[in-house]
């Protein structure tokens, strides 16, 4: 559920164009300059290594893994991120992100 509140507020906002969901925690978001990148948000309050292994578990690989301020990361969950060359991002980096890549 977080990931669509947190799609909804973007597009509200004007940052992302659009986004279609695959399931729950999973989405493709499509900017206003045609570029569309796949995003995953785990609804658990610790990013883990399971997280990065569903995160990809829906047949697509996220290009970002977002997680909130109060959710922690662990190391390996960095390390396989980082082997699946997923970047994972707090919620308020990403934002600037899309910024640069609505640019």
């Amino acid at each position: 559920m977080a990931l669509i509140n947190t799609l909804l507020n973007l597009k509200d906002h004007g940052e992302i164009n659009n986004f279609t969901m695959n399931g729950d925690q999973s989405a493709k978001i499509f900017l206003s300059n045609g570029k569309h990148y796949h995003v995953f948000m785990s609804n658990e309050y610790i990013i883990g290594e399971t997280q990065v292994f569903e995160s990809t578990s829906a047949g697509h690989v996220p290009d970002f893994i977002i997680y909130n301020d109060w959710d922690q990361v662990t190391g390996s969950a960095e390390r396989e991120a980082k082997r699946k060359n997923i970047k994972i991002v707090k919620y308020g980096r990403f934002r600037y992100l899309l910024a640069d890549l609505n640019g």
